[in-house]
């Protein structure tokens, strides 16, 4: 407290009630954000300002087969047989596409058909298999090899919303990576650009010069985390806009119902599209399968997913990072000390709302321009310490200028009897 007060006197605060309760609403800040008290508030902000991004074309490179309630009627069970999904890539692959994600558990054989599949999870070089590989495990289609077969374990905040996809982690049988950075990696290696370890942070991934930003314990409006040891997780940023990606039903695609354009050098994802299916999470974005939903589906994760790896490395766009911790505080402190700038001028309180007012928008404007470049940095504590030290320490502002309006008062009054009393003893 020494230090910020120390800090305030230079400045030009004058020693008082306001400058001691503002130092104690800066402080209790602080501390607080340093404890976590406000992760879901700043999640929410998050969420916020993804939802009021500007819309962002369709990504070409990808299209999404969606396995709906319809195919699933025709076909007449769940998981669909071998034979069902063998003809579904058999069609896919008659389309010439670069690489094919396969966002559904086969670790059991699904008669008949089980021999034509598996000799499609052999022959096919560039179909990347699922399997989920943390709380519980369970094992990918045993016919594809390990390096063919990504993690899709997801993670999800205390609020239910999931804001974070996973790239790689430490299973019991080694490392290895999710779907989303397998299908990027195989999309991308046609290109000669190949995953290495990152520069800055050995522990992350990078694509030639772009690295993707590691999840890590304290970042933007994660306090603590306590899940990122032995996992590599980056924050999910989601494709802004009502059509992210082309989408079709697995019977279409079966009935040559879809342009060959989508499909031939694409990234094709298969996964469940049917509700009945509990494959889906919150996550701010616009479900392109069904836009009524207040969800979207676990195969729509993984297109935001590789979407978000191919956009940064191809078109540089941002993925979601923050400042060190160091920076987030010292950008709190600085609100805090101009809230208190603003409480100790001599406005009335009229104008005293309407800069702060002004203010406010102002570090929201800011925090929401530094979002579209990619920068997640406080603004919950932020806005806060600014209305506390802005408004509530006015009052007491307030409070002393009257004190020393009437101690100025008796005073004069004072100097006047004195006065008054050395000319009656002179007379």
């Amino acid at each position: 407290m020494k230090i910020i007060l120390t800090l305030f006197r230079r400045l030009g605060f004058q020693p008082g009630l306001g400058q001691f309760q503002g130092t104690v609403f800066l402080l209790l800040i602080l501390g607080l954000r340093f404890l976590g008290a406000f992760q879901f508030l700043e999640w929410r902000s998050f969420d916020l300002f993804l939802r009021y991004r500007p819309p962002e074309p369709t990504d070409e490179r990808i299209l999404l087969v969606g396995i709906d309630e319809a195919s699933i009627d025709q076909i007449g069970k769940y998981p669909i047989p071998d034979r069902d999904l063998a003809q579904l890539l058999k069609k896919i692959i008659e389309y010439q596409p670069r690489v094919i994600g396969l966002d559904l558990i086969r670790d059991l054989e699904h008669p008949p058909g089980s021999s034509e599949l598996q000799a499609l999870f052999k022959t096919t070089d560039y179909l990347i298999g699922a399997k989920k590989g943390l709380n519980p495990p369970v094992d990918g289609p045993p016919t594809i090899p390990p390096e063919r077969i990504g993690l899709i374990d997801a993670w999800l905040d205390l609020d239910g919303q999931q804001r974070r996809v996973l790239l790689g982690a430490q299973t019991e049988d080694g490392f290895h990576l999710s779907l989303s950075a397998l299908v990027a990696q195989e999309y991308l290696k046609a290109d000669d650009i190949l995953l290495n370890n990152g520069f800055k942070d050995p522990r992350a991934f990078r694509f030639n010069q772009t690295e993707i930003p590691r999840l890590t314990e304290n970042l933007g409006g994660y306090i603590r985390l306590i899940d990122v040891d032995a996992t590599i997780q980056t924050i999910l940023n989601p494709r802004g806009g009502k059509q992210a990606f082309h989408f079709v039903t697995m019977q279409a695609l079966l009935n040559d119902q879809v342009d060959p354009t989508w499909i031939r050098d694409r990234v094709i994802l298969i996964g469940s599209s049917a509700a009945s299916i509990p494959d889906y999470s919150k996550i701010s974005a616009t479900s392109v399968i069904n836009t009524t939903d207040k969800w979207v589906y676990g195969l729509e994760v993984q297109g935001h997913a590789v979407s978000q790896i191919l956009s940064a490395v191809l078109n540089d766009r941002p993925f979601i990072r923050s400042w060190s911790e160091i920076w987030d505080y010292l950008w709190i402190l600085g609100w805090g000390i101009t809230g208190l700038r603003l409480a100790a001028c001599p406005y009335s309180p009229y104008q005293n709302l309407g800069r702060w007012l002004g203010l406010s928008f102002g570090l929201g404007g800011i925090c929401y321009l530094l979002f579209l470049v990619g920068f997640w940095i406080p603004f919950v504590p932020s806005l806060l310490v600014l209305t506390l030290n802005s408004l509530v320490v006015k009052s007491c502002y307030e409070y002393q200028r009257k004190n020393q309006v009437i101690a100025a008062a008796k005073q004069l009054q004072i100097e006047m009897l004195e006065n008054a009393n050395t000319q009656l003893e002179n007379r």
